[in-house]
């Protein structure tokens, strides 16, 4: 009985030490979003996602306030919508936002399928991370 005791405060110890490095990895995968975000989506979103780029009144349609977007999904976060949306999948022909999984893959940076993947993924877990509390 003793021995189950010990394993089982070893096995929460050693859970809570990963749970702290993930925290820390979180942070900066929510960062590296952020700039991701800055650098190829502000233009168009608005540096605080609100929709109010410098060219969104240009384009065809208004962009979304992305940090309504779990309001709007009754409080769930649609994280597998969002990392649709970007990649490109199933893209009306009328979208004015392009399909990043192309562009991420043709610029001269190109981090293939798998760095393209986990940057579309810290731009959702950004953008997780600046949605608007009820």
């Amino acid at each position: 009985m003793r021995a189950l005791a010990i394993l089982t405060i070893a096995v929460a110890a050693v859970s809570g030490a990963a749970a702290a490095g993930l925290g820390a990895q979180d942070e900066k995968h929510v960062a590296t979003g952020k700039q991701t975000f800055q650098t190829y989506c502000a233009t168009c979103h608005g540096q605080s996602a609100v929709g109010d780029g410098v060219l969104a009144k240009s384009l065809r349609k208004r962009p979304p306030n992305l940090t309504q977007l779990s309001r709007l999904a009754n409080g769930a976060f649609p994280a597998d919508d969002v990392f649709k949306a970007i990649e490109g999948a199933n893209r009306p022909a009328s979208s004015d936002m392009p399909g990043w999984r192309e562009m991420f893959l043709k610029m001269q940076d190109n981090p293939g399928p798998d760095g393209v993947k986990a940057k579309i993924t810290a731009l959702v877990d950004y953008l997780e991370s600046i949605q608007d509390k009820p």
